[in-house]
């Protein structure tokens, strides 16, 4: 037994059908939902064990005869090596492989812990301390969702080891990348570089300068989409000329079979126009002219801007990208961000004009209106120019 509810209610429920079943009946009827028991048990089988959590329902027939019945709404299962977790969702169980991210909410939902204590739970301290490798997944978050059976199976018993595993990469390229966006959304930052690995060469010459640099993560989307790589080795110069010379190629091609339509703009866009009188790119044309003007790749931002969760304006020579809602990226209230502020060949604009702008978003987001956040699609990736 590792943990079990309060049962007094349960044993005060039967004192009194000893003396009146009846009566005993009127007070169950009263209030079905207080007589269930809950017990966190650990079964061992040799070196084989499974943690149920039991759950023990009593009730009171038409008959005034008492009943109860037990089912297993949850368990966390170890068997010939290999861990699984099961949940209950009705009458139907569903299995999955355990990840320590499981684990913590199963403990949530299930066991009744606090979320973030659950490393002082019974159930959480009795699997560290038959497996130790636990923790390590727990002080990392990249780690998380990993399957237990995924380190089990690939020896991976040290941070390190784990880390070279997920991203299949030397550790030192590893530490680079997380630094540069330890404040990204979590999930993030290893599906991103999943999706631009396969653009990078060189990634052992990965620095810490070159991928916080505006205009790399850019650089590599538009590689994967010229079939080109990015050098880790370049300098940030040669970055910023390759940046460039991509972005127009992409734009022309662009421009020379894309027909003429408007963009799908999210109605707190077109009010924030009509609030701020900035212009609004509102045509996929007007992005492309855009692009070309400003010698940057804001002509490849119309799928983004369809996608509803972000729109583009000119404002005096400068492209304005902004956002709508919780954004992975931009750290801020659920209503408009600044995205990017960026002119001619992703030069920053003057301080009086930037802060203008910061003014009239704060303003507008002032005003509490609100949109249909269901609306705004926040699946795309928010890149730089």
């Amino acid at each position: 037994m590792i943990q079990e509810s309060d049962i007094t209610d349960i044993n005060d429920l039967f004192t009194l059908y000893k003396e009146s079943p009846f009566e005993a009946r009127v007070i169950y009827m009263m209030n079905k939902n207080k007589y269930v028991s809950t017990r966190v048990v650990k079964f061992i089988h040799g070196s084989d064990f499974q943690i149920a959590v039991m759950q023990r329902t009593y009730g009171i027939s038409k008959t005034n005869r008492i009943y109860n019945r037990e089912i297993c709404k949850g368990a966390i299962s170890y068997s010939k090596g290999k861990f699984h977790l099961t949940k209950r969702h009705g009458k139907k169980k569903h299995v999955e492989q355990l990840t320590h991210l499981n684990l913590r909410t199963f403990l949530n939902e299930v066991v009744d812990a606090q979320y973030e204590k659950h490393k002082e739970h019974a159930v959480y301290k009795m699997l560290v301390s038959e497996f130790g490798w636990i923790r390590f997944l727990d002080e990392n978050y990249l780690l998380q969702q990993m399957c237990f059976n995924t380190v089990v199976n690939n020896k991976l018993y040290s941070l390190n080891t784990a880390l070279r595993f997920l991203f299949k990469a030397p550790l030192p390229a590893i530490k680079v990348w997380i630094e540069a966006f330890n404040t990204y959304e979590r999930p993030k930052v290893h599906k991103m570089w999943t999706e631009l690995r396969k653009s990078l060469y060189n990634i052992e010459n990965m620095r810490l300068e070159m991928v916080q640099d505006g205009l790399f993560l850019d650089t590599c989307r538009m590689a994967g989409t010229l079939n080109k790589r990015v050098n880790c080795s370049w300098s940030l110069k040669r970055l910023k000329l390759e940046h460039d010379k991509w972005g127009r190629e992409i734009t022309e091609i662009i421009l020379k079979h894309e027909k003429l339509r408007d963009l799908k703009i999210s109605r707190v866009f077109l009010d924030f126009e009509a609030f701020s009188g900035y212009r609004l790119l509102r045509t996929n044309h007007e992005m492309i002219a855009e692009g070309i003007m400003q010698n940057h790749c804001v002509g490849t931002y119309s799928t983004q801007v369809d996608g509803g969760n972000t729109a583009i304006y000119h404002i005096n020579g400068y492209t304005l990208q902004l956002t709508y809602g919780k954004s992975y990226y931009i750290k801020g209230n659920n209503g408009l961000n600044n995205n990017q502020f960026r002119g001619s060949s992703n030069s920053l604009p003057p301080k009086e004009l930037a802060d203008a702008v910061s003014a009239k978003i704060t303003e507008f987001n002032g005003e509490g209106l609100e949109y249909e956040f269901a609306q705004i699609n926040t699946n795309e990736l928010e890149l730089p120019f």
